[in-house]
């Protein structure tokens, strides 16, 4: 099987042409196909972050440079990089000057001039909602005209959309004329051909790929199901593959800004389909997708409603916690400690990714410390005691296996708080108490593991901690 980090698709302007972008073992493949869906170029190249049409060109940018690669005449022109990560190309006046969008971390829109001749960048506006607009150098009126038009198109719908697509957590359904037609996985994205419609299309178990709407009309060429099924438990929502297995594995994911959403992930695919291990994934208060109100629950208080989440869905599914084994990353790792150190029942392992394990250190040290603002009340010290788990390391025994395996260079969670963790533990209690934590440390990976290779590394790392 080929496993792909993910996959970006974009048709160019006369809808003749297509690329995609597929990361897959390191590799950063663009292939550009024609409307016959034949391979008219392809490219390698490394660290790409985004690809866009100009014109009948294709704009590359990788982390380090740019590069303008013509699909028909093979041609490679490569600039210096910009300091701005391209969401989206505006206007295009030649292959080397264009208008872009960037989309900043508060979801403000931002565009700008670009001359990758002389590496001019110009700000022209900001969108922060319709009503509010910031405009940051005098146009000209050819060039308020291109943007007054980019507003318009932002704000109006598009009236020529030829298909809908919507996703109810289990399937992906596009409508077409009335007609609804249901596939299995979960639709990333989609462009238009002239006489077709290209989809970016996978699940948890099948790598994202492309699919061609008329071979699923024609051929009802679809992806293999994935067999978990979306539910509420208690108001909380959960992917479970349901499956009879001796083990259930809880997943808990990072964020908590964030949800589980049927992508492919390699370490679900591989306890899942290879270890045929029952795989619970909490999608708890605080997770994005549902509502504002659930994912604005969490804000003040993390380390108590997320717990009781968690408990309530463990509890009401019955499943036996003593061959249960939960794992979270990041955030869902800071969770899978404090269940350690606080839950009445008894867990086989608990299971921390690269989670944090000190809310002081964490918002002192990691770039991440609005997470700490915006989920904790670090003001109230009395409650932080309650929440920390190096406060709770300080007089609370736990009594399951509490393993954190944690990557030597994580710049977001550092790993200095978990030798500090396990430092205090032991300096509190014996010895034979001492042995149920454990530090696996991994090298050469990041925090979220962006590249399959990672993905794969970290995985086989888990397998072999989990089976020890």
């Amino acid at each position: 099987m080929n496993y792909l980090e993910e996959l970006l698709v974009t048709s160019n302007r006369s809808k003749n042409m297509y690329a995609y972008l597929k990361k897959t073992y390191g590799k950063d493949q663009i292939v550009v196909k024609n409307i016959e869906h034949k391979i008219i170029g392809s490219l390698f190249r490394q660290n790409v972050l985004s690809i866009h049409w100009v014109k009948n060109s294709l704009l590359i940018q990788t982390k380090d440079k740019i590069i303008i690669y013509d699909p028909k005449k093979g041609k490679i022109s490569i600039f210096k990089n910009i300091s701005l990560i391209i969401e989206k190309i505006v206007y295009s006046y030649k292959t080397w000057k264009f208008i872009i969008e960037v989309i900043n971390n508060d979801e403000s829109i931002h565009i700008f001039l670009v001359n990758l001749e002389d590496n001019n960048i110009s700000k022209l506006i900001c969108l922060r909602n319709k009503d509010k607009i910031s405009l940051y150098c005098n146009m000209d009126k050819p060039l308020k005209k291109i943007v007054k038009n980019y507003i318009y198109k932002r704000t109006e719908q598009n009236k020529y959309q030829r298909i809908d697509s919507c996703f109810d957590k289990n399937y992906s359904y596009i409508v077409e004329n009335g007609t609804i037609y249901k596939l299995n996985g979960f639709i990333d994205r989609y462009v238009y051909m002239q006489d077709d419609i290209v989809l970016s299309i996978g699940n948890f178990i099948t790598p994202t790929q492309i699919m061609l709407f008329s071979d699923f009309l024609e051929f009802r060429k679809d992806i293999k199901k994935d067999g978990f099924s979306h539910k509420w438990i208690n108001g909380i929502p959960v992917y479970d593959n349901e499956l009879i297995a001796e083990e259930t594995i809880v997943f808990l994911h990072g964020g908590p800004n964030s949800s589980f959403l049927p992508l492919f992930d390699y370490l679900i695919y591989y306890l899942s389909n290879i270890k045929k291990r029952r795989i619970i994934l909490l999608n708890y208060p605080g997770s994005t997708g549902y509502s504002k109100a659930y994912q604005t629950s969490l804000y003040g208080n993390g380390g108590r409603i997320d717990l009781d989440s968690i408990m309530s869905v463990i509890l009401s599914l019955k499943i036996n916690t003593e061959a249960c084994i939960v794992i979270g990353e990041s955030y869902g790792g800071y969770l899978a400690t404090m269940l350690a150190f606080t839950s009445e029942l008894t867990f086989n392992k608990c299971v921390s990714i690269n989670g944090f394990t000190d809310l002081f250190f964490q918002y002192i040290f990691s770039p991440a410390r609005q997470v700490i603002l915006k989920y904790f009340d670090i003001s109230d010290r009395a409650h932080v005691k309650n929440v920390n788990p190096i406060e709770l390391a300080k007089h609370k025994k736990i009594t399951q296996e509490l393993i954190f395996l944690h990557s030597t260079n994580d710049k977001i969670c550092p790993i200095g708080q978990i030798q500090e963790l396990l430092k205090t533990y032991k300096e509190t209690f014996s010895d034979v108490h001492c042995n149920q934590l454990s530090l696996e440390k991994i090298d050469d990976i990041s925090h979220e593991q962006f590249d399959i290779n990672e993905r794969i590394k970290l995985t086989s790392k888990l397998i072999t901690v989990l089976e020890k």
